[in-house]
């Protein structure tokens, strides 16, 4: 995934933190499942690029 991925899941963090900083953990919440998910995703596509890359 591209550099706009890992920018959105850093933003997802600050705003959990910034939610978090209010009170707002219900909505801190959401947004740390949120980033999860994306890095799930930014993991998953890492490891497959580089298993790509050692049978090339």
């Amino acid at each position: 995934m591209s550099g706009g991925d890992w920018a959105r899941f850093e933003r997802y963090l600050a705003i959990a933190g910034d939610f978090l900083m209010r009170g707002r953990i219900d909505l801190a919440r959401e947004y740390c499942e949120d980033a999860a998910i994306i890095r799930d995703s930014l993991l998953t596509n890492a490891e497959l690029a580089a298993r790509r890359g050692d049978r090339a």
